[in-house]
């Protein structure tokens, strides 16, 4: 199970969020919804403390970042160069480097 407890991310001084608490059940789809700017990707990044953040997320009892080698991450990216010479394949494998 993947628990994220009281996360709060902040871009300059302007809270995202505050005390955001969820708990994502194993073996389900959970899908995360909402407009451009709502938050979507800030609270992965928090989640995944690849932002500064406060809070905490386990992932089965065990804190993040040191279970992260078994998270995939894909950073969206607004501008997309469609000649770089790499397959959707190696593309999905990017996610999988540890940090």
């Amino acid at each position: 199970m993947l628990k994220i407890n009281d996360l709060t991310v902040a871009y300059s001084n302007v809270p995202v969020f505050r005390n955001l608490s969820v708990e994502f059940a194993p073996g389900r789809i959970t899908g995360i919804i909402g407009p451009n700017g709502a938050g979507k990707s800030t609270l992965i990044k928090g989640a995944l403390g690849l932002v500064r953040h406060s809070g905490q997320t386990t992932l089965d009892g065990v804190m993040v970042n040191r279970v992260r080698q078994k998270i995939a991450y894909v950073e969206q990216r607004a501008a997309l160069d469609l000649t770089f010479p790499i397959s959707v394949f190696e593309v999905v494998l990017t996610g999988t480097y540890g940090s």
